[in-house]
């Protein structure tokens, strides 16, 4: 598929003329400046904030404590002659770093994880969806912007054309070769053309305000575009393009992922009851601790170093079944997705077909709308000789006239339809030669 691609000038108050704009620049500033593209990144950034968050639970886990509290009343033992021991100090002091490490949980660790890596890629996949739509929003208001001032230039010459057929009328009625329902009729003709015109107009502004909004430019600031539709052959085969979109649609790639994680999920549900085995290990100074030294020191009130290290193996004994309906809920996820990605195909499926065949149709068009201006064209031509010679009257003229101009708008119609089309196409496809 190739593309028809613009080239942009815009001028802002910023912007000389000298700093116009391609469309490639102008692509590259939405897709740069948008706020959906901000929230689609922070959502990646908060993807992998996560998946990091995880992975941290494959280290040790460390932590420093320090306690010191008064027990009271204090209680010791008369050992005779004046000493006295007590069980434990009225000023109770314990400071120690600890460390604890799950050596083993039959890999719930790593599946979490991968799960939460399946949510990065999905988080990326929504990050190039909305630059893809934001892409074929600029495409499309370009062409549409491009027909609307082309199709002014249509009204415009109609309207001149007007104004020249009515002088000539006017001439005619003071030669007597012609009368006053003939000035009314090209009056008329003339304000049907210019209401045509102003509608033409005020959608031209709507579809600029749009476009400058999409671009983040002020509201009045003046957008001038250059180029035309696209009119060559594409030829199409519909198995080839089904298979391109399959590989190439941001939705399908989603929705893969989305199976991916739901399925991680379930498998880690499985194993939610199963034991963990950790081990840990601590050291400090706590006081407490009677003095091994002789003559024995009955003083307990000095901290002493201390240390002490062991193994735990956790086994969940009863949940009220909660593990087993976590289970069943991951299980049902699991096949939601599935239909979610089955759902997707054939969406994408269909988007295709239809978007062939809107392409084949609306180039057909064109021979036909480009034969309609000849014919209307020769037909115009006819009419005025005639008139010229008196043979057929102002009405004849003005109908060719119409004719004519209604010829050249239905063709720059369907050159717009048939480049638009092109466009579907290649959004249903997935195929996005700016986007990177």
């Amino acid at each position: 598929m190739r593309y028809c691609l613009f080239g942009l000038l815009i001028a802002t108050g910023a912007l000389a003329q000298r700093d116009s704009l391609t469309i490639d620049k102008a692509v590259e500033i939405v897709l740069k400046r948008h706020p959906s593209i901000n929230q689609a990144q922070e959502a990646i950034e908060a993807a992998r904030a996560h998946s990091q968050s995880l992975t941290s639970a494959n280290y040790p886990s460390v932590s420093a404590d320090l306690t010191d509290f008064y027990l009271g009343p204090e209680y010791a033992f008369n050992l005779g002659g004046g000493t006295k021991f007590a069980l434990f100090p009225d000023n109770n002091f314990d400071a120690h770093i600890g460390a604890m490490y799950t050596v083993y949980d039959f890999g719930k660790r790593s599946m979490a994880i991968e799960a939460s890596k399946t949510g990065e890629q999905s988080a990326s996949d929504q990050l190039t969806s909305v630059k893809t739509n934001l892409y074929f929003q600029v495409l499309q208001l370009f062409t549409a912007i491009i027909l609307q001032e082309k199709s002014i230039v249509v009204a415009d010459e109609g309207i001149a054309e007007y104004d020249r057929h009515l002088l000539d009328v006017q001439k005619k009625i003071a030669a007597g070769s012609a009368t006053e329902y003939d000035v009314l009729k090209t009056q008329v003709q003339r304000a049907t053309a210019q209401s045509l015109r102003i509608d033409i107009a005020a959608d031209l502004a709507k579809k600029q305000l749009a476009l400058r909004q999409l671009l983040g430019f002020a509201p009045g600031a003046p957008i001038i575009l250059k180029g035309g539709f696209d009119t060559l052959v594409v030829k199409l085969n519909a198995d080839s393009l089904v298979t391109a979109a399959l590989s190439g649609r941001s939705e399908r790639a989603l929705a893969l992922h989305s199976k991916q994680s739901a399925k991680l999920q379930r498998d880690l549900t499985s194993k939610e009851n199963l034991p963990n085995f950790n081990v840990h290990a601590s050291a400090g100074f706590k006081n407490g601790f009677p003095d091994d030294v002789p003559p024995p020191n009955t003083d307990i009130s000095t901290p002493r170093v201390n240390w002490s290290a062991g193994a735990e193996v956790s086994v969940p004994l009863y949940d009220a079944k909660r593990a087993k309906y976590h289970e069943q809920e991951a299980a049902r996820n699991e096949l939601a997705t599935n239909a979610a990605l089955n759902a997707v195909d054939e969406r994408i499926k269909t988007e295709v077909l239809q978007a062939a065949s809107d392409v084949e149709a609306s180039f057909s068009k064109l021979d036909i709308s480009r034969a309609q201006i000849a014919f209307a064209k020769r037909s115009l031509e006819l009419a005025q000789l005639k008139y010229d010679a008196g043979v057929v009257t102002n009405l004849d003229v003005l109908d060719a006239e119409n004719d004519f101009s209604q010829a050249q708008l239905g063709h720059l119609r369907n050159q717009f339809q048939y480049t638009q089309s092109l466009f579907a196409l290649d959004h249903a496809i997935g195929r996005l030669p700016l986007v990177k």
